[in-house]
């Protein structure tokens, strides 16, 4: 079974929507694995080795790719 970013930020007793993450306030763009996630941030899957970076307004930072090492 498969978290949810929504899962996450729950445990965190932060809030995540369209326009919120955490403290911070503004348009919210999702990356997925290097694409842009259509669709509320919080259905985001927390699949293993899942790259996700959450930007809040603009401008939007290039997203790195991480490379996991073999085992993980």
């Amino acid at each position: 079974d498969v978290c949810s970013s929504d899962l996450f930020f729950a445990e965190w007793g932060q809030p995540l929507s369209a326009s919120e993450v955490g403290p911070a306030n503004g348009h919210v763009t999702a990356l997925f694995n290097g694409q842009v996630y259509v669709g509320d941030p919080r259905n985001i899957p927390l699949n293993a080795h899942a790259q996700i970076q959450l930007e809040v307004g603009k401008p939007l930072i290039a997203q790195q790719t991480i490379t996991f090492p073999a085992g993980l």
